[in-house]
């Protein structure tokens, strides 16, 4: 439906999207997720138990991350926002500038909305085309992350030579720098806890600091291990 001003509504009369001055790929995926909201449909982005309530391109008002943030209804009445971020072929490799400046914006939103991100109420995406290595890669660790934590457990997963693969392993590492460049200037410290610095943080804190620290540590380590190992009689 449409309203005078021409804002296309939702059954409930609120507006849902309205246009700014995006790219095409934007276009086209702000159109499929309207088709899912007024079809009643549940999207993959918001999750099959929240009901999809509205689509807003060019969002900045409400998200850093602003070239879409879609909102939902859970079963408990609670809303659940996400915020996605449309790029075609993000790098994710080392002092990528494009790259660094698109995570900052995750991590403000990581920051200002800890605990609703923390809560699965502010949920964060990054939609790109497919057929591009470097965010297939991310997402396997993401995949891994969600599963484990930044643990000692995430790390021995990651490092499974039949679980990920060496670019994976690589990208890690990348992401990592990445993440601390991006953190660089924020208005509000990453990781979000005042209370929080590397090697006080918990042992599923997800911190650039903590992350490093970690992977580095236990890097550093193994070589000493194996040859310990070596010179055994």
């Amino acid at each position: 439906m449409t309203c005078d001003c021409g804002h296309t509504q939702s059954a409930h009369g609120q507006p849902l999207l309205e246009w700014g001055g995006s790219a095409v790929l934007e276009h086209r995926y702000a159109a499929t997720l309207l088709v899912h909201l007024l079809a009643g449909d549940r999207t993959r982005e918001l999750g099959d138990n929240a009901e999809p309530m509205s689509v807003a391109p060019q969002a900045n008002d409400v998200s850093p991350v602003d070239d879409m943030v879609i909102s939902g209804l859970t079963p408990d009445g609670r809303t659940r926002k996400v915020s996605i971020g449309v790029r075609r072929h993000p790098a994710f490799t080392r002092n990528d500038a494009p790259t660094t400046k698109l995570l900052r914006t995750y991590l403000e939103v990581l920051t200002t909305h800890h605990h609703a991100v923390k809560n699965g109420e502010w949920l964060l995406v990054l939609a790109v085309v497919t057929g591009n290595p470097p965010p297939h890669q991310v997402q396997e660790l993401a995949t891994i992350t969600k599963a484990h934590g930044v643990s000692s457990a995430f790390h021995m997963a990651v490092d499974q030579p039949k679980r990920t693969s060496k670019p994976v392993r690589a990208r890690l590492e990348t992401l990592i720098q990445l993440v601390a460049d991006a953190a660089t200037g924020l208005s509000t410290p990453w990781p979000p806890s005042p209370k929080s610095s590397p090697g006080s943080c918990s042992e599923r804190c997800a911190c650039g600091s903590c992350i490093w620290k970690k992977r580095s540590t236990r890097d550093h380590n193994r070589p000493e291990h194996a040859h310990q190992a070596r010179r055994r009689p």
